[in-house]
């Protein structure tokens, strides 16, 4: 099945004015059959317009069994004017229980990243996934740990969590309020969810909103949207 025009378009205008990062809260559930095209960009807003920069995902992924879902994932980056390619991934979310199954629905994320930038580390990222429902809310939170490695890496290993409580209030809107803590940025604010139902059984998913910095390490103000096209 080929993916609408349009969503390219969308695509090809997020880049020629961005980039990559994009925080992203996971939840453990995988879609049997599932193939994916996604968007994600991050705007990131200094006060004092220092470091201001906009990165971008573009993400394709697959259901390869009915609890595993596969990504791949080309990253870029803008800034001061320039556009590169910064970082190559791939991204697998392993289900581990049905949901319901018990108290709490729970998976594992692992991430590989290898930098395009000379001089930039790779990074490898495991993760515990947990989510439960209360009435129409939705708790969700990542437990993970960062380990560089390659050129200029750090020898720690960096622990963060990211969190989301959404209220499920229509499928095409949901607010929400999402949490990105690592040892150094830390940041909160709120976001919109929606699902909109397309034909053939289709979707288009969307979530955006922004995230202000909690500390002094942090951007002052981080803008998203992203985009998820699943058929």
């Amino acid at each position: 099945m080929k993916i609408p025009t349009h969503l390219f378009v969308l695509s090809i205008s997020l880049l020629a004015s961005s980039t990559v990062f994009a925080a992203k809260v996971y939840s453990p559930h995988v879609e049997a059959g599932e193939t994916e095209f996604e968007v994600r960009t991050e705007i990131t807003d200094h006060t004092d317009n220092s470091d201001n920069k906009t990165q971008t995902k573009l993400e394709i992924g697959r259901a390869i069994t009915p609890h595993w879902l596969t990504e791949w994932v080309a990253e870029f980056e803008r800034e001061e004017g320039n556009t590169r390619a910064s970082a190559i991934e791939l991204e697998n979310i392993f289900q581990l229980s049905e949901p319901g199954e018990y108290s709490v629905d729970f998976g594992l994320l692992l991430e590989v990243e290898k930098a395009l930038i000379s001089g930039e580390p790779n990074e490898i990222v495991a993760g515990l996934l947990l989510e439960k429902d209360w009435g129409n809310l939705t708790a969700t939170a990542n437990i993970n740990v960062e380990k560089q490695f390659g050129d200029n890496h750090e020898a720690e290993i960096e622990k963060i969590v990211n969190a989301r409580l959404l209220w499920r209030y229509q499928p095409t809107l949901q607010p929400a309020l999402e949490t990105f803590l690592a040892e150094e940025e830390k940041q909160a604010g709120p976001m919109i969810y929606g699902v909109l139902e397309l034909a053939h059984h289709h979707k288009l998913k969307y979530d955006a909103g922004i995230l202000l910095g909690l500390n002094n390490d942090s951007p002052d103000r981080v803008w998203r949207i992203n985009f998820e096209y699943e058929f």
